[in-house]
C-alpha cells in the first residue's frame, strides 16, 4: 500500500479553514434564536485612561441562558443585538495581558500561536476584576444598554 503525506502547510491551511467554519456556523447562531437579546456597549478605563486592548466577559448571575464577551479596543466595547445578552444580572471580568519582557521560568513552555515558544504575558488587570470579579452589571429590556463605564484601577 502507497502512503501519500501532505505537506505541513496543507494540513495547516485545511486546520484553518475548519476553524474558520466552526466560528461562522458559531457566530451566526445568535441570529436564529428566540431570546430577547439586548445589545450591549460601553467604555472601559484602567486608571483614568482607555484600556487600549482587552477582553470583557458576561456571566450570568445564576447561570442563564447566554453568556457573552467582547474584544476591548481604545477603551471601547461593544455586542450588537443579534449575538447580545438576555436581560439579568451578570458578573463581569476584564482581562488585559502585556507581554512581560521577562522570559518564562526554565522548563517552561509557553505557546504563543503557530507551534512558536515565547514569553509568559503578565496580566495587567487585578484579579477583583476578572478572576475574582467584583464587577457586576443588570442588562435591561428595551435597549438601554449602550452607556456602561467600567473605571478600574491597577492598584
Amino acid at each position: 500500500m502507497m502512503k501519500i503525506r501532505c505537506p505541513f502547510w496543507v494540513r495547516r491551511q485545511v486546520c484553518g479553514l475548519a476553524v474558520v467554519l466552526v466560528v461562522v456556523v458559531g457566530c451566526t447562531t445568535g441570529e436564529q434564536d428566540d431570546l430577547p437579546r439586548e445589545a450591549v456597549s460601553g467604555v472601559v478605563t484602567l486608571d483614568g485612561k482607555p484600556l487600549p486592548a482587552g477582553l470583557i466577559r458576561f456571566a450570568p448571575q445564576p447561570p442563564g441562558p447566554t453568556e457573552g464577551g467582547t474584544l476591548v479596543r481604545d477603551g471601547a466595547f461593544s455586542i450588537d443585538r443579534a449575538n447580545g445578552l438576555v436581560p439579568g444580572h451578570y458578573v463581569v471580568s476584564i482581562q488585559a495581558n502585556e507581554k512581560s519582557g521577562q522570559p518564562g521560568k526554565e522548563g517552561q513552555r509557553v505557546e504563543t500561536g503557530g507551534g512558536r515558544v515565547g514569553r509568559p504575558l503578565k496580566e495587567l488587570i487585578p484579579a477583583r476584576y476578572n478572576a475574582k470579579s467584583e464587577l457586576k452589571v443588570d442588562i435591561k429590556s428595551g435597549g438601554s444598554n449602550d452607556d456602561m463605564k467600567f473605571e478600574l484601577s491597577s492598584k
